[in-house]
């Protein structure tokens, strides 16, 4: 649902949304009417808003995401944020954005308790390190690599570069645990740094479990013993195959991550114990 109508501003900043992807986008938890880790997206946001040269009210949009968040309860919030518009062409006149926010009901789990089916993608990510990260509207990679997903019967894929290291799933992060120990893709030419991720890294330090950020070539596959994904709308799921290759989803560090991540939501704490 649509928060509100658009207003003639707001219609102006579809035309470089629509026409160019000319913005940036986030997906946040709400948990008893808050959200955990606002100031996880607000950290990417103002990466995302400095890549693309964009300004906005942030205290003004601050307050509006607390109002928005209090009025549903329970959910997701996905904030779009697009440049204003300034006639025809690529090139922008203006750093003024303007926003709307959409409010959405939880979507069933993926993991239900037995892990997720995952494969390894076809599609392969074009790399581009200034937008390497972010969270940027231009997302078509996404849309065929789920579709791909769709059509394999899968509940995510891996996706890997032109180079074949892995980076992440269709709309979540990876964790692998392999030979020396666990490691999470490096994400400096391609993906989106998740606020999960960054919030799953912490953990892991707080539990003196090192974590690598690395890259990790799809190759090595078979030195992986466990894996998990995460996004904001999942959580943390445990994943049960690879294609062909069975892991164990319940691996002791997925259930205790799981348990913190549940923690988190229930107490509204950024930092659960």
């Amino acid at each position: 649902m649509h928060l509100g109508r658009l207003t003639p501003d707001q219609q102006e900043c579809f035309q470089r949304g629509l026409a160019y992807g000319d913005g940036l986008f986030e997906t946040m938890r709400v948990a008893d009417g808050r959200v955990p880790l606002i100031a996880e997206h607000e950290v990417r946001l103002n990466k995302g808003m400095t890549a693309l040269q964009l300004q906005v009210d942030m205290p003004r949009l601050l307050d509006q995401l607390e109002q928005q968040a209090v009025a549903l309860g329970d959910g997701l919030l996905k904030l779009v944020l697009v440049r204003r518009s300034s006639g025809r062409g690529y090139a922008p006149a203006t750093r003024d954005a303007c926003y709307f926010l959409e409010a959405h009901s939880l979507p069933p789990s993926k993991d239900q308790g037995q892990g997720i089916r995952t494969g390894i993608a076809r599609l392969r990510l074009s790399r581009q390190p200034r937008l390497a990260g972010i969270k940027h509207l231009n997302r078509l990679e996404q849309v065929l690599a789920a579709r791909e997903t769709t059509e394999r019967g899968l509940d995510e894929l891996w996706l890997c570069d032109d180079r074949g290291r892995l980076v992440e799933g269709v709309q979540s992060n990876l964790f692998i645990l392999g030979k020396s120990g666990w490691q999470t893709p490096v994400l400096d030419q391609a993906g989106v740094a998740g606020v999960v991720r960054a919030w799953v890294l912490r953990q892991m330090e707080a539990l003196s479990l090192p974590c690598t950020v690395c890259a990790f070539p799809a190759v090595h596959l078979d030195t992986i013993q466990a894996a998990f994904m995460t996004s904001s709308g999942q959580g943390i799921m445990g994943v049960s195959h690879i294609d062909d290759q069975v892991l164990d989803p319940h691996h002791e560090v997925i259930w205790a991550l799981k348990q913190a991540w549940k923690r988190m939501l229930e107490s509204g704490s950024r930092q659960p114990g």
